[in-house]
């Protein structure tokens, strides 16, 4: 009886009370597909451009692709204000680090600081980092941190609610020692499909090159847009700023919905046949129509005349 007592309280005390967290008893979702690829050289990561607020899309064309330093940057996914605050806090870190150091930092200093601030706060915070770059010492690198402050260096690397729908495709399409070309192609691919399934992934897919020269950022159009969408499916972007990129990417998507509006009203008026065609009893005017038209006061009517029976008019 006492242990039964004793299960019982212990059961209720777990449920009820702040011990155990709520995100431990809920579906967890991080809305987004980011993926990351080591390369001979350097490394490619790639995002998608969507921001949600649980069905609600907040942002279109959010840059998931956070520079750390010039050349360490993370992919982010989770809650937009946990994974926004921990880079500001890694990158002022990182930031004094090299100051102290007089060069540039290790990518590998960059994952554990990310590292140390996930596993600190994982019981507050919802997020899961990919942190990839290029330095001095180990060439292209990229780590994973998922939630919970785990640290694990991985060759390829993907992430986010999207991330599930491609480990097939990525395990069968991946293979070690391709170029630069070849993964931004692999990381293209692989992102329009998730976004494809994916309602919580959408927009544009943000590519990155890293290597020992500097940084190349372009723009993927996933394939089912590129029908409707005037400009090439990848385009690189020279541009001096995070702020010209997000308003080249505004721009991109612009043209997309505007394709589409376009193409959806071309075909509306394909299928609308003239009111002669439809119904011509109704629109066609009768012989005698003129003389019944033509009354006294009504002059104004005589440059466009139009029988008193047909009461509809058809706009197109």
């Amino acid at each position: 009886m006492a242990a039964y007592v004793l299960e019982n309280r212990v059961e209720q005390f777990s449920r009820h009370s702040d011990v155990v967290p709520s995100w431990e008893r809920q579906e967890v979702s991080t809305g987004t597909t980011i993926m990351a690829v080591e390369f001979e050289g350097g490394v490619v990561i790639g995002a998608d451009s969507r921001t949600t607020t649980g069905a609600y899309i907040a942002n279109r064309v959010t840059d998931k692709l956070t520079p750390i330093h010039e050349r360490i940057f993370c992919c982010r996914s989770g809650s937009a204000a946990d994974t926004q605050a921990i880079a500001d806090a890694v990158s002022y870190q990182l930031g004094f680090h090299s100051i102290e150091l007089d060069e540039p930092p290790l990518v590998q200093t960059a994952a554990n600081l990310f590292k140390q601030m996930c596993y600190r706060y994982r019981e507050e915070l919802m997020a899961g980092i990919i942190v990839a770059g290029w330095d001095k010492r180990r060439g292209g690198q990229v780590y994973t941190v998922p939630m919970g402050g785990m640290l694990v260096r991985q060759p390829v690397s993907v992430g986010g609610s999207g991330s599930s729908y491609i480990y097939g495709f990525i395990d069968s399409k991946y293979k070690s020692g391709m170029t630069k070309e070849e993964c931004l192609r692999f990381t293209a691919d692989a992102l329009a499909l998730a976004m494809e399934r994916d309602g919580s992934s959408g927009g544009v897919v943000r590519l990155a090159a890293i290597t020992e020269a500097g940084l190349e950022r372009s723009i993927s159009i996933p394939p089912e847009q590129k029908s409707t969408c005037p400009l090439p499916s990848r385009t690189k972007l020279l541009v001096s700023s995070p702020e010209d990129f997000r308003l080249c990417s505004f721009v991109h998507l612009s043209l997309i919905e505007s394709g589409k509006w376009l193409a959806g009203r071309a075909k509306a008026l394909k299928s609308v046949q003239p009111a002669s065609q439809r119904n011509p009893r109704v629109c066609r005017p009768r012989r005698d129509s003129q003389a019944f038209l033509k009354r006294p006061g009504d002059a104004a009517r005589e440059g466009n005349p139009r029988p008193s029976h047909c009461t509809k008019r058809v706009s197109v």
